[in-house]
């Protein structure tokens, strides 16, 4: 016999918890691709990797300045949020246009043999999706806003 109580609970195990990918939560630099590829840097599959993997740490310091943003409750700094997201936007568009040649993410039409690549495509797809759910209400409430000060 199951209680009714403890499904919803475990649903709601988050709810109110911060987000953790922030700056103040880790200390550690990310690492370069002499480090991750070792001595054997000539192997090209192995420098791939640790270039897919050094992009995908790099995205989740963008998905860290976005999280807050998810969570944020209107307080009257709505223009502060507005603010971040455009920073976010342009902070996104400059780590995919700062990708290795190599890391093309939006070819989907083969697969890759860059180990990582394809987490790397959805983890960019994943946060571009977080940023419209941001931007989405903002826009609808900025519509909104100006419809009652033309009827107002």
């Amino acid at each position: 016999m199951t209680r009714p109580h403890a499904d919803v609970a475990k649903y709601n195990f988050t709810y109110g918890t911060p987000p953790y990918i922030t700056v103040g939560h880790y200390d550690v630099p990310i690492l370069t691709i002499e480090v991750l590829a070792g001595p054997r840097t000539g192997s090209i599959k192995r420098v791939r990797a640790a270039e897919c993997y050094i992009a995908l740490c790099q995205l989740t310091l963008v998905l860290g300045d976005i999280l807050p943003l998810l969570y944020h409750i209107r307080s009257g700094n709505d223009a502060v949020a507005a603010q971040q997201v455009s920073k976010s936007e342009v902070d996104l568009r400059t780590w995919f246009n700062g990708l290795p040649p190599q890391l093309c993410l939006l070819d989907y039409s083969k697969r890759s043999d860059i180990p990582g690549l394809a987490n790397l495509q959805l983890s960019y797809l994943a946060v571009k999706m977080l940023l419209a759910r941001i931007v989405g209400p903002m826009l609808f409430d900025l519509q909104c806003m100006n419809r009652c000060a033309a009827h107002g």
